[in-house]
């Protein structure tokens, strides 16, 4: 029986990841196109927001905030159906309830619209709508491929919701392609966050933006955002070691400053379950106090290969000992 995944009780910032069965490089560029599009709808049918994301040949990464669960009223509701299954469907699905409310039906007509309210407003719900819609297009468009799509579930660690450690995350996401040697700027990348932004993408630049200011719109990307994030990737990002240096500072149990650890493969941001400030950490402890060992005292644990960040002291839930960072994989 699988263990219910943890998550935020209301708001809350996730790193989610998914690859495909056996890590098999399945998306070619209209792949890639379509999941990002997909991805779109379904994040506006369920009223999620994607900061970033990063599309591969075998994997996406999408920086993921799920805001404060509001009320949903029939036209909002109607309004995100039509997101994703088209307007055809919202206006018969309009029209229908109109007639079941003339029947005061009104049984029918909270049980259908609740099934759609249940899906909205959740990060699983998301991720599941996303990937199975891609896999039923993915088989349509390439008849021969038969077989799972996904390699089992997907992965997802709870972030602090703090300019730091979304900058944090956002980087690494966008410097995928370059940890992949696919391409050596990440402006180049046009299935990525910053790729698509500086490419003019409207949805884009307001995600990033949104890493450092929550109201942000897409024109604050150029007169606010574009300029920190520049900073993180270009300065705090590049001038990466060489791998057998990462890996000679890894084995003296050194310290990377965060512009190495962005370009290195990092399980932390993939597998620490939460990341953030010590303080945020030990409170996410003590709320899931039942799914950590009788004998664990404390709950962060300090990304010790990891330089402070921005005046802080990244920490994780989990102590990954081996093979923690991994150079440009």
């Amino acid at each position: 029986m699988r263990t219910a995944r943890i998550k935020e009780e209301g708001e809350g910032w996730y790193h989610v990841v998914s690859r495909t069965a056996f890590q098999l490089f399945k998306f070619d560029n209209g792949d890639k196109e379509m999941f990002v599009r997909m991805m779109r709808r379904v994040a506006s049918f369920c009223g999620v927001e994607i900061l970033n994301h990063c599309v591969m040949s075998n994997h996406f990464h999408i920086l993921l905030h799920v805001p404060e669960p509001i009320e949903i009223t029939e036209d909002v509701l109607l309004e995100r159906i039509g997101a994703l299954y088209g307007e055809d469907n919202a206006k018969a699905l309009r029209e229908h309830w109109g007639n079941l409310r003339k029947m005061r039906d009104f049984a029918t007509l909270e049980k259908e619209q609740g099934q759609f309210r249940r899906r909205m407003g959740d990060m699983s719900e998301f991720m599941k709508t996303l990937k199975q819609r891609f896999s039923i297009w993915y088989r349509h468009q390439h008849e021969s491929f038969s077989g799972t799509l996904w390699e089992g579930r997907f992965k997802s660690v709870i972030l602090q919701g703090s300019q730091a450690i979304l900058s944090a995350v956002s980087a690494y996401i966008d410097l995928n392609p370059v940890r992949a040697r696919m391409v050596d700027d990440p402006r180049k990348y046009k299935w990525s966050g910053y790729g698509s932004a500086m490419a003019g993408d409207a949805d884009s630049m307001r995600g990033i933006a949104r890493v450092f200011k929550p109201d942000a719109t897409d024109a604050d990307f150029i007169a606010m955002a574009e300029n920190a994030y520049c900073e993180i990737l270009y300065v705090k990002g590049c001038d990466a070691m060489g791998d057998d240096v990462v890996r000679d500072v890894v084995a003296r149990k050194g310290k990377l400053p965060m512009n190495q650890l962005l370009r290195c493969r990092v399980r932390h941001f993939l597998s620490g379950v939460c990341v953030g400030e010590e303080s945020f950490v030990e409170s996410f402890f003590r709320s899931h106090r039942g799914i950590f060992g009788p004998a664990r005292k404390r709950g962060a644990r300090s990304i010790g290969i990891c330089g402070d960040w921005c005046g802080i002291r990244l920490c994780t839930a989990r102590n990954l000992k081996k093979d923690a960072i991994v150079a440009r994989a």
